[in-house]
Order: structure tokens, then sequence, then C-alpha cells
């Protein structure tokens, strides 16, 4: 793969994380892409999301036409790709996916039936964007699932991860006042204090392996390290989760009551 031009270290924008609980090497150990790798070390965690259209468009600079696609690559007819897009070998994109640059989808990746990949993706390599699921904004590392009817916005996801059925990760609270647009958002350190993201919108930081059930809502500004499991249907709480956890609602069954319906009711549903 060809080399990128990186950010200048000495230019970046964003806040620096002074009690190094944000640091790439403590979510991100099992990266094998060299793009990312580059992207990792040389771009603080909290500035990657911001300079990703950045990065990306420097990245394809250097091959001559807008899209790049690898020969080997099998894209479908009924597919759409518009803009500046990078789609490397062995790369599979099925029946009306829609790939809207700028993005680099690296080798051996498959884009689902139906999937929504747009403006400002990169996908590591063997990762899988399942049906109907859509990826914005975002950078997801090698061999991580995403398996159909999810939402992926404004996060770097590591490597290995799993995403249920319909797991999502939101970026924007639920306010009342819709126009109100903030400049900033944030995300939380291992303090559970606050750091400024400089960009309206921020999703989440997933590290390596982690797993989230079925039906997952992740709120904007979770930080989670690697190997955490996340039952299903949890919303899962804005602060910093620490590795090798598991979320679940003790008793969640116990809550749930079977009854017998009445003669009456029994007979409406006949």
């Amino acid at each position: 793969m060809p080399k990128t031009n990186v950010l200048d270290p000495q230019k970046k924008e964003g806040n620096s994380t002074m009690n190094g609980s944000l640091q790439s090497q403590r979510f991100f150990r099992e990266t094998q892409d060299e793009l990312i790798k580059v992207l990792l070390a040389e771009v603080e965690l909290v500035d990657i999301i911001p300079n990703l259209n950045k990065f990306i468009l420097d990245y394809l600079m250097q091959f001559e036409s807008e899209k790049y696609i690898d020969p080997t690559a099998v894209i479908s007819e009924k597919a759409t790709i518009e803009g500046a897009v990078y789609i490397g070998s062995n790369v599979k994109v099925q029946d009306f996916a829609y790939i809207k640059g700028p993005a680099i989808i690296l080798n051996d990746t498959i884009i689902g039936k139906s999937a929504f990949v747009r403006d400002n993706v990169i996908l590591g390599s063997n990762t899988i964007i399942g049906h109907s699921s859509e990826v914005c904004q975002s950078v997801i590392l090698n061999g991580t699932r995403v398996a159909h009817f999810n939402a992926v916005s404004f996060s770097v996801v590591g490597s290995h991860v799993n995403l249920s059925s319909c797991a999502a990760i939101a970026s924007y609270l639920l306010k009342t006042e819709l126009d109100d647009m903030p400049t900033t958002s944030y995300l939380f350190d291992s303090l559970q204090q606050k750091v400024t993201v400089n960009i309206s919108k921020f999703g989440a930081i997933i590290g390596d392996r982690c797993r989230l059930g079925a039906n997952v809502i992740v709120n904007p500004g979770v930080v989670m390290e690697p190997n955490c499991i996340v039952y299903p249907q949890i919303s899962l709480e804005s602060k910093y989760y620490n590795a090798n956890l598991q979320v679940y609602i003790p008793g969640y069954y116990a809550q749930i009551v079977c009854s017998k319906l009445k003669e009456e009711e029994n007979e409406q549903h006949v």
C-alpha cells in the first residue's frame, strides 16, 4: 500500500490527554493495517474524528483519479460508489450497497446488501459491514463485524469487535432544542472527566474485542477499554469503562412476568 502524508503533529488541534487514559495503545493493540497504525500513532485519539476528512483526502491525493478500485475487488452492478474512494484487494460490495466518499476500504472487507458507508470512513481489512448497516465519519479496525441493521457514527471502533443485530453507536444527545447544534462535543477519560472534542458530534471509542449485544445503544461520549461485553438491550451510560467488564441488568429475567390471559381476552386473540 502506498504511503500517506499524515497530519503534522506540530499543527494538530484538539485536547492533549494529560492523564494518559486516552492513548490509542490502551484501546487498539491488534491493529494490522499500516495506514491505520500511522493514523493512531501520529494523531491524538480525541483528534481522529475531527481530522478524518483531511487524513483520508491526503491519502487519496496520490492516486491519479478520484476513485481507486483494486482489480480484484468484486463490486455489484447494483451498488453505488460516489466521490473520493479507495477500495482495496478482494473487497466485496454487494447489491444496493451505497458508498459515498471520502472513504478508504481496506483489503478483504465485505460491504453487505443495502449497507451505507458515507462521509469520511476508514474500514480496516477483513471487516464486515452487514445488511442495512450505516457507518458515518468513523474508523473501524480490522476483523470487526457489524452484523446488520446497525449504526456507527463519529466513532473509533477497535479490532475484532462484534456489534450484534440492531446495536447502535449514537453521536448526538436528544435535546428539546434541535436547532441548537453545539460546536464541540465530549468524551470521558478514566477519571470520569469530560474531554472536549472539536467537532459538533462524537460517538464512542470502543476497544479491541468488545462485544455489543442485540439492540444495545451506546450513548455519545462512551469510552470502553478492550474485552468488554455489553448484554442485549442495554442503553450504555456516557462514561469511561475499564477493560474486561460485563455490563448487564441484574435480575433482568426475573422482572419479566408471564400471566394467563383472562377468558374474554383470550377469545379476542383467537
